[in-house]
C-alpha cells in the first residue's frame, strides 16, 4: 500500500538525501500534536520502519462508519495461502446474473507475486466477512516506471466471479456419449428421455384399431369402373383412415374416452433394441402432431388438419439401446356440423433393405402414458434443469463443492417453480449458459452466495424485496448515506419483436407502449412446441422491454454495518434512492462495486434499476475520467454538485 509520511510541529524537519527511494516508509500517517521531537532520517537505511513521535500506522482519521476491506489468497480447494500484506488497489464486482470481477494490485518486489497464478482465489472482506470470491485467470500484467524506482514497479492480476466456475462444465447430449441421435442442442420438454414428472402421467384411452373402419374417421375413395356394354359407373367406397396404414396391430389412442374436446393431449412410451436396426417411424395424427425420439423432434404436421387420413414415415439406424418415443397430438376446432373426434396412431418397425415391415417393435395402444389437457402444459421447472445440468456435471468430476440452496420445486425463496413449456441449449454449450439463457427468456435471477459455491435461483423479480435501506444526501456528514448520483441515458424500449420460431415467423407488439414513446422493433428467436408457447415466450420478452428503462449510478456511504451491502442486503434486493424527479424511490440492485482506498477502506458504487450496457458503461467511465465540465455534460455535473452542496463543499 502506498504509504505518506506526514510530520507536524513548528520545529520538524525531514532531511530525505540519503533516503534511498526504493524501500517504502512504514508507519505514514500523523497521529496526536509532537513537542519538539524531529526525526532525522539521514542515518535511516531505507530497510528499517520509521518509529517515533508522530508516526502511526493507522488511519489518522479513522471513521467507524465506513468499512476497512482486505483481501486474501486461497487456493481452489480451500486451503489459505497468503494474507497479501501489502495488498493495495484490490476491487470487485459482484452483479445479479453475472459471474462479476475483481483485480489486485501488489509490488512487483513482493515475495507474494510468486503465489499469484491463474487457479488459485482472491477472497474479498469486508465487516471481517468474505462478501466476493474471485479466481485469477489471466496472466498477470505489470506496469514499469522510472527503471530507477524499481520499488514502484507493480503487477495486477484479474479474473471472474467464483460462478465462472459454471463456465467450465458442458452440457452433453441427452444420453451421454452413447447418445445416438444426431440432435445439435439439448432439449428439457416433456419429450426428454430423463424427464422428472412423467410418473404423474395415466394410461392412455385405447380407441379404434388400424384398418377397421371407424363411421367419424373414414376416408372416401372414389373410382370409375367400365359395365358390360361401355357404361362407366363412379362409385364410392369408405376406406379406414389413414389409407393405406401398414400395421394394423396399432391403435388410435388419446388421453381420455371422451375424444372430441379440442386440445393438446401428450404421449410417451419406450422402446428396446438389443442389437443395431434399420427402423421405421409411421405416425398421423386427428387432427396435428409432432413426434419426438429421444427428445428431438422427427416428424410432425402442424398447418393440415386433414392430416389423419394419411401418415408419414421415417427411417432411421438405431444402435442397441432403449429410446423414448413421446407425441403431442392436437385436436383442432372443427364445424359444428361435422363429427369432430381425436386421436394418435404411431408404429415402429424393423425393416428390410428393400424397406419392408420384417416385425413390429412398439405400437400406439393403451399401454402407452398420456397427459389429456394439462393446465399448465408439461415441461421442466427451471430447478429441474439446472439441478439436472450441474448433477451431470458433477458425475463427471466437475463443479466439485457447487452446491444450492433451491429444489425441483421451489426456488431460494421458496416460491413455487413454473413448468417452461420448452427449454432448449446447444450442446457443447455450458451450464452457466443454461443459466443466462434462463435469465434471457424471463425466467430465473441468480446469484452466487458471498464467500462460497453457493449457487441461489429464483424467479425473476422475486429476489427484488424493499430492503429497508434508504441512501440520501442530507446537508450533514454525520447522517449522509451518498456521496454522488448519476442518472445513466435511458435504454431505450423495444415495443414491437418481430419473433422467429420453429415454423417460421410472427410479430407481436404492446399498442399502449408504442402510443406512449413512439415505435421501437427488435428481434427474437424462440424455442417452443408450438405456435402457443412461441407466442407466450415471445410475450414475457416483450413485457419485460415495453417500457424505457435507465440505470442509476450511486456512490454510497453506509454509516454502519446495518446499511452496507452484504451486511444489509445483496445484489438483487432493492434499496432507496432519488429519482431523476427527485423523489425516494426502490430500485433494484444489479451490481455492487468495491474498491480499496489507499487508506484500506472500501468505497463502494451501486448500480440500479438496469444493468449499464458496454457503450453506456465505457462512455460513463470516460467522462469520470477527463470531467464533465469538459464535455459538457451538465446533468452529470448537476448531480455531483447537488451532492456537493448538501456536504457544504464548493467548487
Amino acid at each position: 500500500m502506498p504509504m505518506l509520511l506526514l510530520l507536524g510541529g513548528s520545529s520538524g524537519a525531514i532531511d530525505l538525501a540519503s533516503f534511498d527511494g526504493a524501500t517504502p516508509i512504514v508507519g505514514p500517517y500523523y497521529v496526536g500534536t509532537p513537542t519538539g521531537e524531529t526525526i532525522d532520517l539521514a542515518s535511516f537505511d531505507g530497510a528499517t520502519p520509521i518509529a517515533g513521535i508522530g508516526i502511526s500506522n493507522v488511519d489518522p482519521n479513522p471513521d467507524p462508519f465506513i468499512p476497512q476491506m482486505y483481501a486474501e489468497l486461497w487456493s481452489s480447494t480451500g486451503v489459505f495461502i497468503s494474507s497479501l500484506e501489502t495488498q493495495s488497489g484490490v476491487n470487485f464486482q459482484d452483479a445479479l446474473n453475472d459471474t462479476g470481477s475483481g483485480s489486485l494490485t501488489l509490488q512487483l518486489d513482493d515475495p507474494d507475486v510468486a503465489l499469484l497464478v491463474p487457479g488459485t482465489e482472491v477472497r474479498c472482506y469486508m465487516w471481517g466477512d468474505v462478501v466476493f470470491t474471485w479466481e485469477i485467470l489471466q496472466k498477470p500484467r505489470i506496469r514499469r516506471y522510472d527503471p530507477g524506482e524499481e520499488a514502484q514497479h507493480t503487477l495486477q492480476v484479474a479474473g471472474r466471479g467464483r460462478s465462472i466456475l459454471l463456465d467450465k462444465a458442458t452440457i452433453y447430449p441427452p444420453k451421454g456419449l452413447s447418445n445416438a441421435i444426431n440432435a445439435q442442442h439439448r432439449i428439457y420438454s416433456f419429450a426428454s428421455v430423463d424427464f422428472p414428472n412423467a410418473g404423474t402421467w395415466g394410461t392412455a384411452w385405447q380407441g379404434t384399431q388400424a384398418n377397421v373402419v371407424d363411421p367419424e374417421r373414414a376416408s372416401f375413395i372414389e373410382y370409375t369402373s367400365e359395365l358390360e356394354g361401355g357404361e362407366e359407373v363412379v362409385e364410392t367406397v369408405i376406406v379406414p383412415a389413414p389409407i393405406g396404414w401398414p400395421v394394423p396391430e396399432a391403435f388410435w389412442i388419446w388421453g381420455q374416452a371422451d375424444t372430441y374436446p379440442t386440445g393438446r393431449n401428450y404421449f410417451r412410451q419406450t422402446f428396446t433394441l438389443t442389437s443395431e436396426q434399420t427402423v421405421a417411424f409411421f405416425v398421423t395424427a386427428d387432427n396435428l402432431y409432432t413426434l419426438y425420439l429421444d427428445g428431438t423432434p422427427i416428424l410432425g404436421e402442424t398447418e393440415f388438419v386433414s392430416c389423419w387420413q394419411e401418415y408419414k414415415r421415417q427411417d432411421m439406424t438405431l444402435p442397441a439401446g432403449t429410446y423414448t418415443v413421446a407425441a403431442i397430438a392436437y385436436n383442432a376446432p372443427w364445424p359444428p356440423e361435422y363429427s369432430n373426434p381425436a386421436g394418435f396412431i404411431f408404429a415402429c418397425c424393423v425393416v428390410d433393405r428393400d424397406n419392408e415391415i420384417v416385425s413390429n417393435i412398439l405400437v400406439s395402444d393403451a399401454s402407452w402414458y398420456a397427459l389429456p389437457y394439462p393446465d399448465p402444459d408439461p415441461g421442466w421447472t427451471p430447478g429441474q434443469i439446472l439441478l439436472d445440468a450441474i448433477g451431470e456435471a458433477q458425475a463427471r468430476g466437475s463443479l466439485a463443492g457447487f452446491t444450492v440452496d433451491f429444489t425441483e420445486s421451489n426456488d431460494s425463496l421458496g416460491n413455487p417453480w413454473p413448468f417452461l413449456p420448452g427449454f432448449s441449449i446447444p450442446i457443447g454449450n455450458s451450464v452457466l449458459d443454461v443459466l443466462n439463457g434462463l435469465v434471457d427468456q424471463g425466467w430465473v435471477d441468480w446469484r452466487v452466495k458471498p464467500g462460497g459455491k453457493l449457487l441461489q435461483m429464483f424467479n425473476q423479480t422475486a429476489i427484488a424485496t424493499e430492503s429497508g435501506i434508504t441512501y440520501q444526501a442530507t446537508g450533514n456528514v454525520d447522517t449522509q448515506t451518498i456521496r454522488g448520483q448519476d442518472f445513466i441515458p435511458q435504454i431505450e424500449p423495444i415495443n414491437r419483436y418481430l419473433v422467429k420460431w420453429s415454423n417460421g415467423y410472427f410479430m407481436i407488439e404492446d399498442t399502449v407502449s408504442q402510443a406512449a414513446y413512439g415505435e421501437f422493433e427488435g428481434f427474437m428467436t424462440v424455442d417452443s412446441v408450438s405456435f402457443d408457447d412461441a407466442v407466450s415466450q415471445a410475450t414475457v420478452v416483450l413485457n419485460e422491454n415495453a417500457e424505457p428503462r435507465y440505470a442509476i449510478v450511486a456512490d454510497i456511504a453506509p454509516l454502519a454495518e446495518a446499511d452496507s451491502p452484504y451486511a444489509a442486503y445483496g445484489v438483487g434486493e432493492k434499496v432507496r434512492v432519488s429519482s431523476p424527479e427527485d423523489v425516494l424511490t426502490y430500485y433494484q440492485v444489479h451490481a455492487i462495486t468495491v474498491q480499496q482506498t489507499e487508506l484500506g477502506r472500501a468505497e463502494m458504487t451501486l448500480e440500479l434499476n438496469a444493468r449499464i450496457n458496454q457503450q453506456q458503461r465505457e462512455d460513463f467511465e470516460l467522462l469520470q475520467g477527463i470531467g464533465r465540465g469538459l464535455v459538457g455534460d451538465t446533468k452529470q455535473r448537476n448531480s455531483y454538485m447537488a451532492f456537493n452542496k448538501a456536504l457544504g463543499i464548493t467548487e
